[in-house]
C-alpha cells in the first residue's frame, strides 16, 4: 500500500508553528514544505491576524518564502525578482473575489504551459489534452473559492525536477480557502443524508453532484459593475451582482486525473481527510485539528502525460468520418 509523501501532508495542524506567547509563527528549516504547507500557513495567519513582521522564518527557506508570495500575501512590501514565475512556479495568489481568481488560474495555466512548452503541440498531443484537462480543473477549484466557500483563499503551483529519488518532472499545487467547508456548504444547499465531514468529500467527488444552485437569473439581466455604488441601470431594470459561470466542484475529474497519471491528492474539510495515492485508492482518515474551509494538494509526474495512448474514434465515428470524406 503506498503511503501518503512526506512533507505533502501538511494542509492540517498548521498551528504548531504559531507561538502565540512569544508573537512569533516559525517556520524551522527541518522539511520540504511543499505548496500544500505555504496555503495553509497563508490561511492560518490571515485568520489569526499574523503580520509578515511575527514570521520567524529560517533563513535558508526565507528567500524561497518571500520569491512564492507566501511573505508579500501577509503584508511584505519588499521587492522581489522573480525571474522564474510563471515557468518554474506559480507564485502564491489571494483568492477573494473573480478577478483574482481569473489571475490566479491564468498564472497557473501559463506556467504548465511554458513548463511543457505546450504551445508547439498538436491539439491531439497527449500532453497537450492532459494539460487543458489539469487546467479546466484547477480553474475550476479556483472558481469555487469565490463561488461557494464564503471565505478566501490562496493557490500556488511549483515544478520539480525530481521527487524521492526519481528523476521526471513532478508538479504540485495547491489551493486552500478559509471559507464555510463542504458540510456546511451541503446542508446550507439541503442536500439529504450528509452528516459528516467524510460523507461531504464523498458526495462532493461523485460525478455530476455539485452544491451549484440552479440559476434562475434573467438571461437579460444586467451586470452592475462591482465597484459601482449604484445602480447604473436604474429601477427598471433586472440587475445582477456578478457573472458566475461555475459550474460545479470539478473534484471527481481532479481524482480521474490523479489515477490516469499516477499522482496523489488529499482533500481536508472540516475534520475529515482523503487521500488519493498513485494506485487510485481512497482513503478517508479523522483529523484532530480540523480546520474550517477546504483544502486540496496535489502532486503529479507530468512525465505520465507523455506516456498517454491518444483515444481512438470508436467504429461508428470512424464509419462517419469516412462516409464525409467521401462527400467531400
Amino acid at each position: 500500500m503506498a503511503q501518503p509523501i512526506k512533507g505533502h501532508n501538511f494542509l492540517s495542524n498548521t498551528d504548531r508553528y504559531h507561538i502565540k506567547e512569544a508573537k512569533v509563527f516559525c517556520i524551522p528549516n527541518n522539511a520540504f514544505y511543499f505548496p500544500c504547507f505555504w496555503v495553509a500557513a497563508a490561511i492560518y495567519a490571515t485568520d489569526n491576524k499574523i503580520p509578515y513582521q511575527q514570521l520567524d522564518i529560517h533563513p535558508d527557506i526565507e528567500g524561497y518564502a518571500s520569491v512564492i508570495g507566501f511573505s508579500q500575501v501577509l503584508g511584505d512590501t519588499t521587492p522581489v525578482n522573480r525571474p522564474k514565475d510563471g515557468s518554474d512556479y506559480s507564485s502564491m495568489e489571494k483568492l477573494e473575489d473573480d478577478q483574482s481568481a481569473d489571475a490566479g488560474k491564468s498564472r497557473i495555466g501559463n506556467c504548465l504551459r511554458e513548463m511543457l512548452n505546450t504551445n508547439k503541440l498538436k491539439n491531439s498531443d497527449p500532453v497537450k489534452i492532459a494539460i487543458n484537462d489539469l487546467i479546466g480543473v484547477i480553474g475550476e477549484l479556483h472558481d469555487n473559492v469565490v463561488s461557494h466557500s464564503k471565505g478566501i483563499g490562496f493557490s500556488v503551483a511549483q515544478s520539480h525536477p525530481f521527487y524521492k529519488y526519481k528523476q521526471g518532472r513532478f508538479l504540485s499545487f495547491a489551493i486552500a480557502d478559509n471559507g464555510i467547508g463542504f458540510l456546511s456548504e451541503l446542508k446550507a444547499r439541503k442536500v439529504a443524508d450528509i452528516n459528516t465531514d467524510q460523507e461531504a468529500i464523498a458526495w462532493c467527488i461523485v460525478k455530476n453532484n455539485t452544491s451549484k444552485r440552479k440559476s434562475v437569473d434573467d438571461e437579460w439581466a444586467q451586470r452592475v459593475p462591482s465597484d459601482a455604488h449604484v445602480n447604473p441601470f436604474g429601477p427598471h431594470i433586472t440587475t445582477k451582482d456578478k457573472d458566475n459561470n461555475h459550474q460545479g466542484l470539478g473534484l471527481d475529474k481532479l481524482c480521474q486525473l490523479v489515477t490516469k497519471y499516477k499522482g496523489e491528492l488529499r482533500i481536508e474539510s472540516g475534520r475529515a481527510a482523503l487521500y488519493v495515492d498513485n494506485t487510485g485508492e481512497h482513503r478517508y482518515s479523522e483529523i484532530d485539528h480540523g480546520q474550517d474551509g477546504v483544502s486540496i494538494s496535489l502532486l503529479l509526474n507530468v512525465d505520465e502525460f507523455e506516456n498517454q495512448v491518444p483515444e481512438q474514434p470508436s467504429k461508428k465515428v470512424k464509419e462517419l468520418m469516412n462516409k464525409l470524406r467521401r462527400r467531400s
